[in-house]
């Protein structure tokens, strides 16, 4: 391809959509991956992108006034990235969202562990549920997914063409309502048996008052908690792989609403 200052500006512009959703993306974004590695990742898959992207479409943005309109394109396109990595980045907060309803009812709200992700503490469970998610993710190729949804995100909303919409705000909002819904379907199995065994050692403390059910209910609590957790890791899983293959059609629906 010949190389020109078209060819840079595509370049450029294409890098920053994608490394605003690999930012946000599980393994990429992960603050353990090194900058230089999402860096030199997305300038790779810009690279190659920008050859099957006709440069001939840069001569029809609004550069004229120079370094100002080329900066609103890099934002522009950042936004989109970010957008993209969004609908991703529900998912795997949904299923946190699932480990810490999880945890809380089991009691193991207090043990928390380093999450690499996010840089904070999180509970024990939410993380391995994300662990068990992102194995899961893997599995069915998730990673190649994000990367054709990418490519597939120049072919319906070309460089620069990017337009927030009603649509697509109310797109975004809803993202955010179905963290929760998503959560909360993911750990019905353990919170719904938790909550009858809270309600089986309160008819016990009723009936057997010096019981000490707060101090023998607490390893009840965590140990069939465990246990439950354990024989729904295979609903969990059909529940996830279903997730992730709709998620191809879930970032191309939020590309088409930004360019109505």
């Amino acid at each position: 391809m010949n190389f020109d200052l078209n060819s840079l500006a595509k370049i450029v512009l294409i890098f920053f959509r994608i490394i605003g959703t690999l930012a946000l993306c599980p393994i990429f974004g992960d603050k353990a991956f090194p900058s230089w590695g999402k860096i030199g990742l997305s300038l790779s898959i810009a690279f190659l992108i920008s050859m099957a992207t006709p440069t001939s479409s840069i001569d029809s943005l609004p550069l004229q006034h120079g370094i100002y309109s080329f900066a609103i394109l890099v934002v522009k396109e950042s936004m989109v990235g970010v957008a993209i990595g969004l609908v991703i980045l529900v998912i795997f907060s949904a299923i946190q969202v699932a480990g810490g309803l999880m945890g809380f009812q089991m009691g193991m709200w207090l043990a928390t562990v380093f999450d690499p992700h996010s840089g904070t503490e999180t509970p024990v469970i939410s993380q391995i549920q994300y662990l068990f998610a992102l194995a899961i993710f893997l599995a069915v190729n998730g990673h190649h997914i994000i990367i054709k949804g990418l490519w597939k995100s120049f072919q319906i909303l070309p460089i620069g063409k990017f337009t927030f919409s009603s649509a697509l705000s109310n797109e975004i909002i809803g993202l955010g309502s179905s963290v929760f819904r998503a959560g909360f379907e993911l750990s019905v199995p353990v919170v719904g048996v938790l909550l009858l065994i809270s309600v089986a050692m309160g008819l016990v403390a009723r009936v057997i008052p010096e019981l000490h059910i707060l101090i023998v209910g607490i390893p009840i609590r965590i140990g069939v908690g465990l246990l439950v957790l354990g024989f729904s890791m295979p609903y969990m899983a059909n529940a996830l792989v279903r997730i992730f293959h709709n998620l191809s059609a879930n970032i191309l629906l939020v590309i088409n609403l930004m360019n109505p």
